[in-house]
């Protein structure tokens, strides 16, 4: 009877519990490549309430913002849409931000195995940069934000999609650039080029910055990685 009262609580569940810790592997400016993705796990109410809308498929995002690594004027600069204007930010100001606690980061680099050949994979790079050189300066409107926390609702009420659903983006410069949205836009010459969709999304549409580490197109080169406790 005991052992029945026992199963009622769960008690006999518990060994399927999951749980995860955050391990920090170490992340210098000389593990930054042009091509690599800075993903970063804000400390802010903002970055909070982001990692709560990009939960899919019953998994809770730990990530909120993402940039592109690039080269501009000679230097390794990351791309990013932080509203109200397309920047620019220089790698050690990221870096100094994790050391005053204000956020993590974590450095992710696409597979070059996608790519046939050396030449393609620089191509598509080449197109890269031109595509976020071209943002510099580029504003946001709120009204981009609505359709954004509707898809990002989506998300949340759909937790039974498992599949991972393919979408080479086709770049709207008009609309608002979501961060991880001006990755994959940057991204779309490669996509095309290899015919493989580097970001699936859980429900289609625009990807999270949890897509984007998530994708089985990219592997963790530095920083902060959550893991699955054994």
């Amino acid at each position: 009877m005991d052992n029945m009262h026992g199963d009622n609580l769960g008690r006999h569940r518990r060994s399927e519990h999951i749980f995860y810790r955050d391990i920090d592997y170490g992340l210098t400016m000389d593990q930054f490549r042009a091509g690599d993705i800075l993903c970063v796990a804000s400390k802010s109410v903002i970055g909070a309430v982001i990692r709560e809308f990009s939960m899919s498929d019953g998994k809770a995002a730990w990530l909120n913002h993402v940039g592109q690594v690039m080269r501009k004027n000679g230097h390794l600069v990351v791309s990013e849409a932080n509203y109200p204007t397309h920047s620019f930010t220089k790698i050690a100001d990221y870096l100094s931000a994790q050391r005053r606690n204000k956020c993590r980061l974590t450095l992710i680099r696409l597979d070059k195995r996608l790519f046939p050949t050396k030449t393609q994979y620089n191509h598509a790079l080449e197109w890269l940069t031109g595509f976020h050189l071209a943002q510099e300066g580029h504003k946001y409107t709120v009204a981009g934000l609505f359709p954004m926390a509707l898809y990002s609702a989506l998300r949340n009420l759909t937790p039974f999609i498992r599949g991972k659903y393919k979408s080479i983006p086709i770049p709207h410069p008009q609309d608002l650039f979501i961060c991880s949205a001006l990755v994959d836009w940057g991204w779309q010459v490669g996509q095309m080029m290899c015919k493989t969709d580097f970001f699936p999304s859980s429900t289609g549409g625009e990807c999270s910055p949890q897509d984007i580490f998530d994708s089985p197109h990219t592997k963790f080169i530095a920083g902060w990685r959550r893991e699955l406790i054994i």
